[in-house]
């Protein structure tokens, strides 16, 4: 073991201040004492030089977001424990989803909804009153999408800005003109999917929007969500939803399945440009050659 001796310093008197002299420092004061001709110096705490200005910390807002599993294998919904889309006037009916798979109308219309689409292997996403759902590639990665979108509806609500703008129409509906004589029949139909169908499936993560009834009494509906592709919605329409409209309503004579025409529209016009992009690819290598 080595030890450390210190030996007192020899001041000479005349340099050795009065026992109250003092010099500052921020935490401490350094007092010097004399004795005789031998001077030492000791810490004394005290106040310090200058006072820091009070810190009040603002408070934070925490957004603490779950996720549950969906019957579809393809879709994730998202629960950010706050409103995602404004409730409606009426009290009963769930209010109106807003679907979205094109990256352009997306962009004018909800900033989060665009910028989920832009994820690599996200095919469509949708919005209910207090959750997000999304829709990938069969051969996407949720390990990778999962924190991406966990960051992208945190950013979106950290704005303060509206999840859907106000003209983008969050219950713009794709429902034709009802037949002439068929109003209270609609009616009817509408409001027992509103009622008894439409709440239990967005427990799932999906939506399901009427469209029309055709002169052959077929009921056609739109699948929104995780119910658009998934596995078992050809079970719920047919043997769920069918049977409960044909049973109240018995003129009904069965229930299809609507092809999104806006989404069937945008996909055919990217693949004609693909196509197109790839003629002039290949007429390009044989002008070179």
């Amino acid at each position: 073991m080595t030890f450390i001796s210190f030996k007192p310093v020899r001041v000479s008197p005349a340099f050795v201040p009065a026992p109250s002299a003092s010099f500052s420092s921020t935490a401490f004061r350094t007092h010097v004492f004399a004795s005789g001709s031998l001077a030492r110096a000791k810490l004394v705490p005290t106040a310090p030089a200058f006072a820091f200005p009070p810190v009040t910390a603002a408070p934070l807002r925490t957004l603490f977001i779950q996720m549950q599993n969906t019957p579809n294998p393809r879709s994730l919904k998202f629960l950010p424990g706050r409103e995602v889309l404004p409730a409606t006037d009426s009290s009963s009916a769930p209010v109106a989803s807003f679907d979205a798979s094109n990256k352009t109308a997306a962009k004018t219309q909800s900033p989060l909804a665009h910028a989920i689409l832009l994820l690599d292997g996200v095919t469509s996403v949708m919005f209910g009153a207090d959750f997000v759902t999304v829709t990938t590639e069969e051969s996407a990665d949720w390990m990778v999408i999962k924190p991406q979108v966990f960051a992208a509806i945190t950013d979106a609500y950290a704005t303060g800005q509206p999840i859907v703008s106000a003209d983008a129409g969050a219950g713009s509906s794709q429902e034709q003109p009802c037949l002439p004589g068929d109003e209270e029949t609609v009616e009817l139909i509408k409001e027992i999917i509103d009622m008894r169908v439409r709440p239990s499936v967005m427990e799932d993560g999906g939506d399901i929007e009427f469209i029309k009834l055709d002169e052959e009494r077929i009921v056609w509906l739109l699948m929104k969500g995780s119910c658009s592709g998934c596995p078992s919605s050809g079970a719920t329409l047919k043997h769920g939803i069918q049977n409960m409209l044909m049973h109240y309503v018995p003129e009904i004579k069965g229930v299809e399945e609507w092809v999104d025409t806006v989404l069937e529209a945008v996909s055919a016009e990217e693949l004609a440009k693909l196509e197109e992009k790839l003629n002039n690819k290949d007429g390009g290598k044989n002008t070179a050659q």
